[in-house]
């Protein structure tokens, strides 16, 4: 991923995210101030925990700065800026952070559904046909997705903060506002937030890799599961997030 002098890029602040949560003194600060219990996190689920809940103030922040959002153009050798639709959320970022082992794989499962048209671990945009259907509208955006894929996200410098403690508190702060408003709001699910939790029922059925069957073949296997609250459109998405998972962990 190539990122030009005067930029950064997600990745390089989840670097400086992860070394923040390494002091003893700010990451129970910041549990503390989400309403988390830093304590209860084991200290062998704690690499894994802390990792996670870095990748999630990530998202928070690329979230928070889309209107900021560029783009690295190779052939310019400059950023562009680009639309905020390119980060069109499938899914709403969690509430809360995590605590365990397992709920750190949940987290980071989640999170690789949010962006469909961003690679999670690349930070690059990602023209990838199965996340245009649902994601994009009109021919202008699939064209623009397809000749910037590959290309780098970033943002100015100037955006850069100065205590990266003090930015993960304070988004710990609205992420607990958010969880407020959310609550009040909540409807019945929809089939955006039917997603993360398919994937991880496929997940849990195939423990040791996703296997080639049909759609209609895991459906019957989820079925027999006991697990039946999603439409066609839902679990196909969802296998491809399982999918993209069990390759990611391998």
């Amino acid at each position: 991923m190539i990122c030009p002098e005067g930029y950064f890029t997600p990745q390089w602040l989840e670097a400086k995210f992860v070394g923040a949560l390494s002091s003893d003194r700010i990451a129970p600060r910041i549990y503390e101030v989400a309403n988390c219990n830093f304590n209860s996190i084991s200290p062998k689920a704690r690499p894994i925990v802390l990792s996670a809940t870095a990748k999630l103030f990530v998202y928070q922040y690329v979230s928070d700065s889309q209107n900021s959002l560029q783009v690295y153009c190779p052939t310019r050798n400059s950023p562009l800026k680009t639309d905020t639709w390119l980060l069109r959320s499938a899914l709403d970022l969690p509430f809360s952070l995590p605590e365990t082992e397992a709920q750190a794989k949940n987290t980071l499962l989640s999170l690789a559904a949010t962006f469909p048209l961003v690679c999670e671990t690349s930070w690059t945009v990602k023209n990838d046909n199965s996340a245009l259907v649902g994601s994009l509208e009109n021919s202008r955006e699939r064209a623009c997705v397809e000749k910037i894929d590959g290309w780098s996200i970033c943002f100015s410098e100037k955006l850069q903060p100065a205590d990266y403690g003090s930015l993960m508190e304070t988004m710990a702060r609205d992420m607990v506002r958010r969880k407020g408003t959310t609550k009040r709001q909540q409807k019945k699910r929809g089939p955006k937030e039917k997603i993360g939790p398919t994937a991880e029922a496929i997940a849990k059925l195939y423990p040791e890799r996703i296997p080639d069957k049909t759609a209609k073949e895991i459906e019957r296997d989820l079925h027999k599961a006991g697990v039946t609250d999603f439409k066609d459109g839902t679990l196909r998405k969802a296998i491809r997030l399982a999918k993209d998972a069990s390759l990611s962990a391998s």
